[in-house]
């Protein structure tokens, strides 16, 4: 027998994001041109309540391949990103090392800018939270799970549970999904521009061209905080913290007295 955990079936409020990119090309075909949608409904003699349940039907038809479309985006992003972090890498690498022999030293050696961002990409800040995640997580198995923790040198176990445990939850991807769909709805009134040509005007441009300005540089900041390994391990942290169960009030307050004493 399948049991079926509400909390994690899609709500209906959920999925409205999806449809913003297709209303919003609907209703600015409709305004800027009318006679398009009424050749299009003519022929099939629908009444009103069924014209406005295929409409929104088609919206979310519509409006999925611009969410598609700002998804292949953000993924080419985190291409780029990465890329670019590994040249920047071999870039400073190639700075820091000896040209003519092993016994002079680079003539950047003594540069701090250069010598600081080359610690920043081999992560060395990581060092803080490479002790706290693993103290977090061995606390999350003993309050929650009953289980001991794996021992230091298990580095394989304690890779799995990084996995396991560190995920974010899907509350934080709420915001990410509402900023998919207006970089989509960008895109929707790109091609309702086409669609209808009186449109095509200067503020109806810059606020399209804003929407997707916007969600690229969103979807940026994203992209850096998934694949930078300190703000990833900090996220994972972060996740991992708000698994902990809470101790209850009252022993809270003893456990502090206690320490105060």
């Amino acid at each position: 027998m399948i049991n079926l955990d509400p909390a994690k079936i899609p709500r209906l409020w959920d999925l409205l994001p999806a449809f913003m990119p297709g209303l919003f090309l609907e209703i600015s075909v409709l305004i800027a041109r009318p006679q398009l949608v009424y050749e299009m409904t003519d022929g099939a003699r629908l009444d009103r309540y069924a014209s406005a349940t295929i409409a929104v039907i088609l919206a979310f038809i519509v409006g999925i391949p611009f969410m598609f479309r700002v998804g292949l985006l953000r993924y080419a992003l985190g291409l780029v990103y990465v890329s670019g972090r590994k040249l920047w890498r071999k870039f400073l690498e190639y700075l820091l090392r000896a040209k003519d022999s092993p016994s002079k030293p680079p003539r950047f050696a003594s540069s701090r800018f250069v010598n600081e961002a080359y610690r920043k990409t081999l992560a060395g800040d990581l060092e803080a939270t490479g002790t706290a995640l693993p103290k977090a997580i061995s606390e999350l198995l003993r309050r929650r799970y009953g289980l001991k923790a794996p021992d230091p040198m298990h580095t394989a176990e304690w890779q799995a549970w990084y996995g396991v445990l560190g995920t974010p939850k899907p509350e934080v991807f709420k915001g990410i999904l509402l900023v998919m769909a207006t970089q989509a709805t960008g895109w929707s009134a790109l091609a309702a521009a086409y669609l209808a040509p009186a449109l095509r005007s200067r503020p109806y441009f810059v606020f399209s061209l804003f929407l997707i300005a916007h969600g690229i540089l969103f979807d940026w900041a994203v992209v850096r905080r998934w694949n930078h390994p300190v703000l990833r391990s900090l996220l994972s942290l972060r996740a991992v913290l708000d698994e902990i169960p809470r101790p209850p009030v009252e022993n809270a307050k003893k456990e502090d007295g206690d320490a105060a004493e």
